[in-house]
C-alpha cells in the first residue's frame, strides 16, 4: 500500500503511526499495550472524529451503547475513547486538539471505505445516525431481505461506508 511507519510517543506503550507520504493515517500497537484481555484477537478499529469526546461517549451510552475504553488524553493529539454500539460493534471516537486537515480518503494508500456487518442493522443505523449525524446516501438490494445501506455526512453526496446484515459465514472477531 506504500505506507511507511513512524514512532509516536505515547506514555506507557509502544505506538507506531502508519504514514501515507507525510500524512498519518493510522497506527499499530500490541494488544497488551492497550490492556486488552488475552481472549481479544487482533483487529482493525476505525475512529470517528468528533467535536467533544466525552459528550459523544455519554451520548453513545444514552443511545444504548457502552463505553469500552474511557476517554483519555493523548498529549499533543487530543482526547480518545472507544464505544460499542447496542449490537457490540466497537468504534473509536477522537476529538483532535488541533483542527484536522482535509484528507482525501480516496487517494492511493488511504482507507477510503468502512463497512459494518451487523446482527441488527436497524439498531446499528439508529445508533450511528443519531450519534454522528450520518445520513443514508443510497442503498442496494443484496438478496432477499439483504439491503446494503451506504452512509455519509449530511450535505456530502460521497458515501464513506456501508452497513449490511452480517451473513452467517462471516466470522466474529472481537
Amino acid at each position: 500500500m506504500g505506507w511507511s511507519t513512524a514512532p509516536f510517543p505515547v506514555p506507557g506503550m509502544n505506538y507506531t503511526m502508519f504514514m501515507s507520504g507525510e500524512t498519518p493515517i493510522g497506527g499499530i500497537m500490541a494488544l497488551t499495550d492497550a490492556g486488552m484481555p488475552a481472549e481479544v484477537p487482533p483487529y482493525w478499529q476505525g475512529t470517528v472524529g468528533v467535536d467533544d469526546c466525552d459528550a459523544t461517549m455519554a451520548k453513545a451510552v444514552a443511545l444504548g451503547g457502552k463505553v469500552v475504553a474511557p476517554a483519555m488524553d493523548i498529549p499533543n493529539v487530543g482526547r480518545f475513547g472507544i464505544v460499542a454500539d447496542p449490537t457490540g460493534a466497537v468504534v473509536g471516537v477522537m476529538a483532535s486538539s488541533d483542527p484536522a486537515p482535509a484528507i482525501d480518503a480516496n487517494a492511493p494508500g488511504r482507507v477510503g471505505w468502512n463497512e459494518l456487518w451487523s446482527s441488527d442493522t436497524a439498531a446499528a443505523w439508529t445508533f450511528y445516525s443519531s450519534l454522528f449525524g450520518w445520513v443514508e446516501t443510497g442503498s442496494m438490494e443484496m438478496g432477499p431481505g439483504q439491503v446494503y445501506r451506504m452512509f455519509g455526512r449530511p450535505g456530502d453526496a460521497q458515501p464513506m461506508g456501508g452497513l449490511a446484515p452480517k451473513m452467517p459465514q462471516q466470522p466474529v472477531s472481537a
